[in-house]
């Protein structure tokens, strides 16, 4: 698996996730080197980058310094095989250097603390008890639930230190020794000027040594100027050695970071001596732990944001639909307060539905699952929906709403999602009326190329410049405090965004603090277009009259609650009511009742759906009206319905007056 495929999240959870496995098995008196390998597996993404790297990487838990995990260039380093180490104390490869294990704990621990990582040199031993030098950066991870993970990247040094130990004896030896080194080798005088170099530095800078030799130190540096080199320089000669990270500049002219070991030697008017190690692969992965870690951090914040934002959102409109429902109970009340009861209760219940509709909306749009239905639509005809629809609140709020149609009515005839255009609308202007305070909103369309171009403009709060592009990201609104003045889930812009999308068309905003925004989106015009036609295979067109309260109703229906609201509503049609609550049984009582006249068929039911019950009710029963109902709420439902031989289609919760409607549709003349 790439690591790529994983989120920078997932990385860090699942780290953490394996800690905690690790100093669970720890606290055991008897290990278990098996768990240990199970835990291991679960970490095969991160070890592909780890595996591939040229320094040896080792990862301990803080609290009892018992080893995690090492990589294949650490083995080889130690002189282990594979899991050897896993479980040990890290105390096994630690050579006697003149400090405790706890000593050198605290050091590291002290350094975490201050500069958020730790760095310097490690006496090691390896399994043939050979002793080796290692110089290793340590970087920490804490969480409060997962504990506190130490990962360190070694880099064997030995031969570093034993050019040091030749430089002292054997001018001819160490030239040898430095030309087939790993690391690059600079020899400078007093002023800078290189005087020797090796190979591996002529490999890492792209310049021969004929030409390094004829460039000062700050020719190279990047993050120096030759002033702050010349003083850094002598700040070396001072305290005679320095260690330290720089970057430099390639002959082709990309950057490279480098670490560089530096003793001054007061030899031949002085001459500066530096070891030059290659960190621009240790540096990135660094780079993308921390990025990691940050975006698990602002991940963490977001979801508190959204869960505390959500529960308000949930729990605000469930208090009206219980408390008032609890008030109904009470004897003596007025008519007046009864439906004044009433009405808070609906009010609050369309809140709630709109809060889980937008829910369900996003998790569709981000998983795949959201359908496009294009129709002929007409645009003048869903501005002036949209504005008739709004009119009432904004006068309420004393403001000024316009639209601006800009194409005749046969012009601004399209093909698109008819639906989802009323919902962006729709989600826009509620945002204008939300954010706006006084003033006024405008909404309306102008073509512009092959394109047209939707604006709803407002003299509300305004967006931050910061903010322009995260408010139209999930759970997202100016602001994620809890105690924010606007109600809302924060999904809004986010659905809004990816119905345009869907639609083939962009959406962003332009706004002033304090000013107003205005929401710009496209769609293209498409007065001809290619998208394949949804064909609605229609059941039988209804015939005959309207029957009074003489016709035969089957509801099916698995709950409860839902099939007593239901068969309340149709007592005023029917002379018979049947109910069934699954499938295979509303296909039996259709079978067994041939007289039926209307079926209300919940599409989700156990043992078999109503879209499979009504494909064999049709095998059968031609003539039946067949109404689909169902709590999906999406415009796919209606097309899957009708392909399955449904008549028509009603969304949950259902409305009296729409099923009302839809019956007076079948059974009137």
């Amino acid at each position: 698996m790439n690591f790529k495929e994983k989120t920078s999240a997932e990385l860090i959870d699942e780290l953490k996730e394996l800690q905690q496995k690790m100093d669970n098995m720890k606290s055991s008196h008897q290990q278990d080197l098996s768990e240990y390998k199970r835990a291991i597996s679960e970490l095969q993404f991160y070890r592909i980058i780890l595996e591939n790297i040229t320094e040896g990487v080792l990862l301990t838990s803080a609290s009892n310094g018992s080893i995690i995990y090492t990589n294949h260039k650490f083995e080889q380093m130690f002189g282990y095989g594979p899991l050897e180490l896993v479980g040990q104390s890290v105390s096994k490869i630690n050579a006697p250097s003149g400090k405790s294990p706890e000593e050198i704990a605290a050091e590291i621990m002290q350094q975490l603390k201050a500069n958020g990582y730790w760095e310097g040199d490690l006496k090691n031993i390896r399994k043939d008890g050979t002793i080796f030098w290692c110089h290793a950066i340590v970087s920490a991870f804490e969480h409060s639930r997962f504990g506190k993970i130490w990962i360190a990247v070694h880099n064997d040094i030995s031969e570093n230190k034993q050019i040091k130990e030749n430089l002292q004896t054997s001018d001819d030896k160490h030239k040898i020794i430095l030309q087939t080194a790993m690391d690059g080798f600079w020899l400078a005088d007093k002023h800078g000027n290189l005087v020797e170099v090796n190979a591996a530095y002529s490999r890492m800078s792209g310049y021969s040594k004929q030409e390094l030799l004829e460039m000062n130190i700050s020719d190279l540096e990047v993050i120096e100027s030759e002033s702050d080199t010349s003083r850094h320089m002598q700040k070396i000669s001072i305290q005679e050695g320095d260690r330290f990270e720089s970057r430099h500049r390639r002959k082709d002219g990309s950057i490279f970071d480098v670490e560089i070991s530096v003793q001054y030697k007061p030899i031949e008017g002085g001459r500066y001596v530096a070891f030059l190690h290659d960190i621009t692969e240790r540096k990135k992965i660094l780079n993308e732990i921390i990025t990691a870690k940050v975006k698990a951090e602002e991940s963490d914040r977001l979801k508190s944001a959204f869960l505390a934002n959500m529960s308000h959102e949930i729990r605000t409109p469930m208090n009206g639909i219980l408390g008032f429902a609890e008030l109904l109970k009470e004897p003596m009340l007025s008519d007046e307060e009864q439906q004044k009861y009433i009405k808070v209760i609906h009010k609050s219940g369309k809140r709630m539905l709109g809060i889980i509709n937008d829910i369900v909306s996003i998790s569709k749009i981000e998983s795949g699952q959201m359908h496009v239905s294009i129709s002929a639509t007409t645009i003048n005809e869903q501005i002036e929906s949209v504005y008739f629809f709004y009119l009432p609140e904004v006068e309420k709020k004393g403001l000024l709403l316009s639209i601006k149609n800009s194409l005749p009515a046969k012009q601004s005839r399209i093909k698109t999602d008819r639906e989802k255009l009323y919902a962006i609308l729709t989600n826009l202007v509620n945002n204008a009326i939300k954010f706006t305070s006084k003033g006024s909103i405008e909404f309306g369309y102008e073509k512009k190329g092959e394109f047209l171009e939707f604006f709803v403009k407002d003299t509300g709060s305004g967006v931050p410049e910061q903010k322009k592009e995260i408010i139209f990201e999930r759970f997202r609104q100016g602001s994620e405090l809890i105690t924010k003045p606007y109600d809302g889930a924060g999904l809004g812009l986010s659905i809004s965004k990816g119905y345009v999308e869907m639609l083939g068309g962009k959406i962003w905003v332009e706004s002033q603090p304090g000013e107003g925004s205005t929401f710009y989106f496209t769609l293209p015009y498409n007065t001809q277009s290619d998208a394949k036609k949804i064909i609605r295979k229609a059941a039988t067109e209804p015939v005959g009259i309207y029957k009074g309260k003489e016709l035969k109703v089957l509801v099916v229906e698995d709950d409860d609650e839902s099939q007593f609201i239901i068969s309340t509503v149709l007592k005023k049609f029917g002379k018979e009511i049947l109910q069934a609550g699954t499938g295979s049984e509303a296909v039996e009582t259709c079978r067994i009742n041939p007289g039926l006249d209307l079926v209300l068929m919940d599409v989700r039911l156990p043992e078999m759906d109503g879209y499979e019950a009504t494909r064999q009710i049709r095998q059968f029963n031609k003539d039946i009206i067949i109404i689909a109902q169902t709590a999906y709420g999406f415009s796919d439902d209606r097309e899957k319905a009708i392909a399955a031989g449904c008549n028509d289609y009603i969304s949950k919760p259902i409305v009296i007056e729409d099923l009302t409607g839809l019956i007076q549709k079948y059974f009137s003349k």
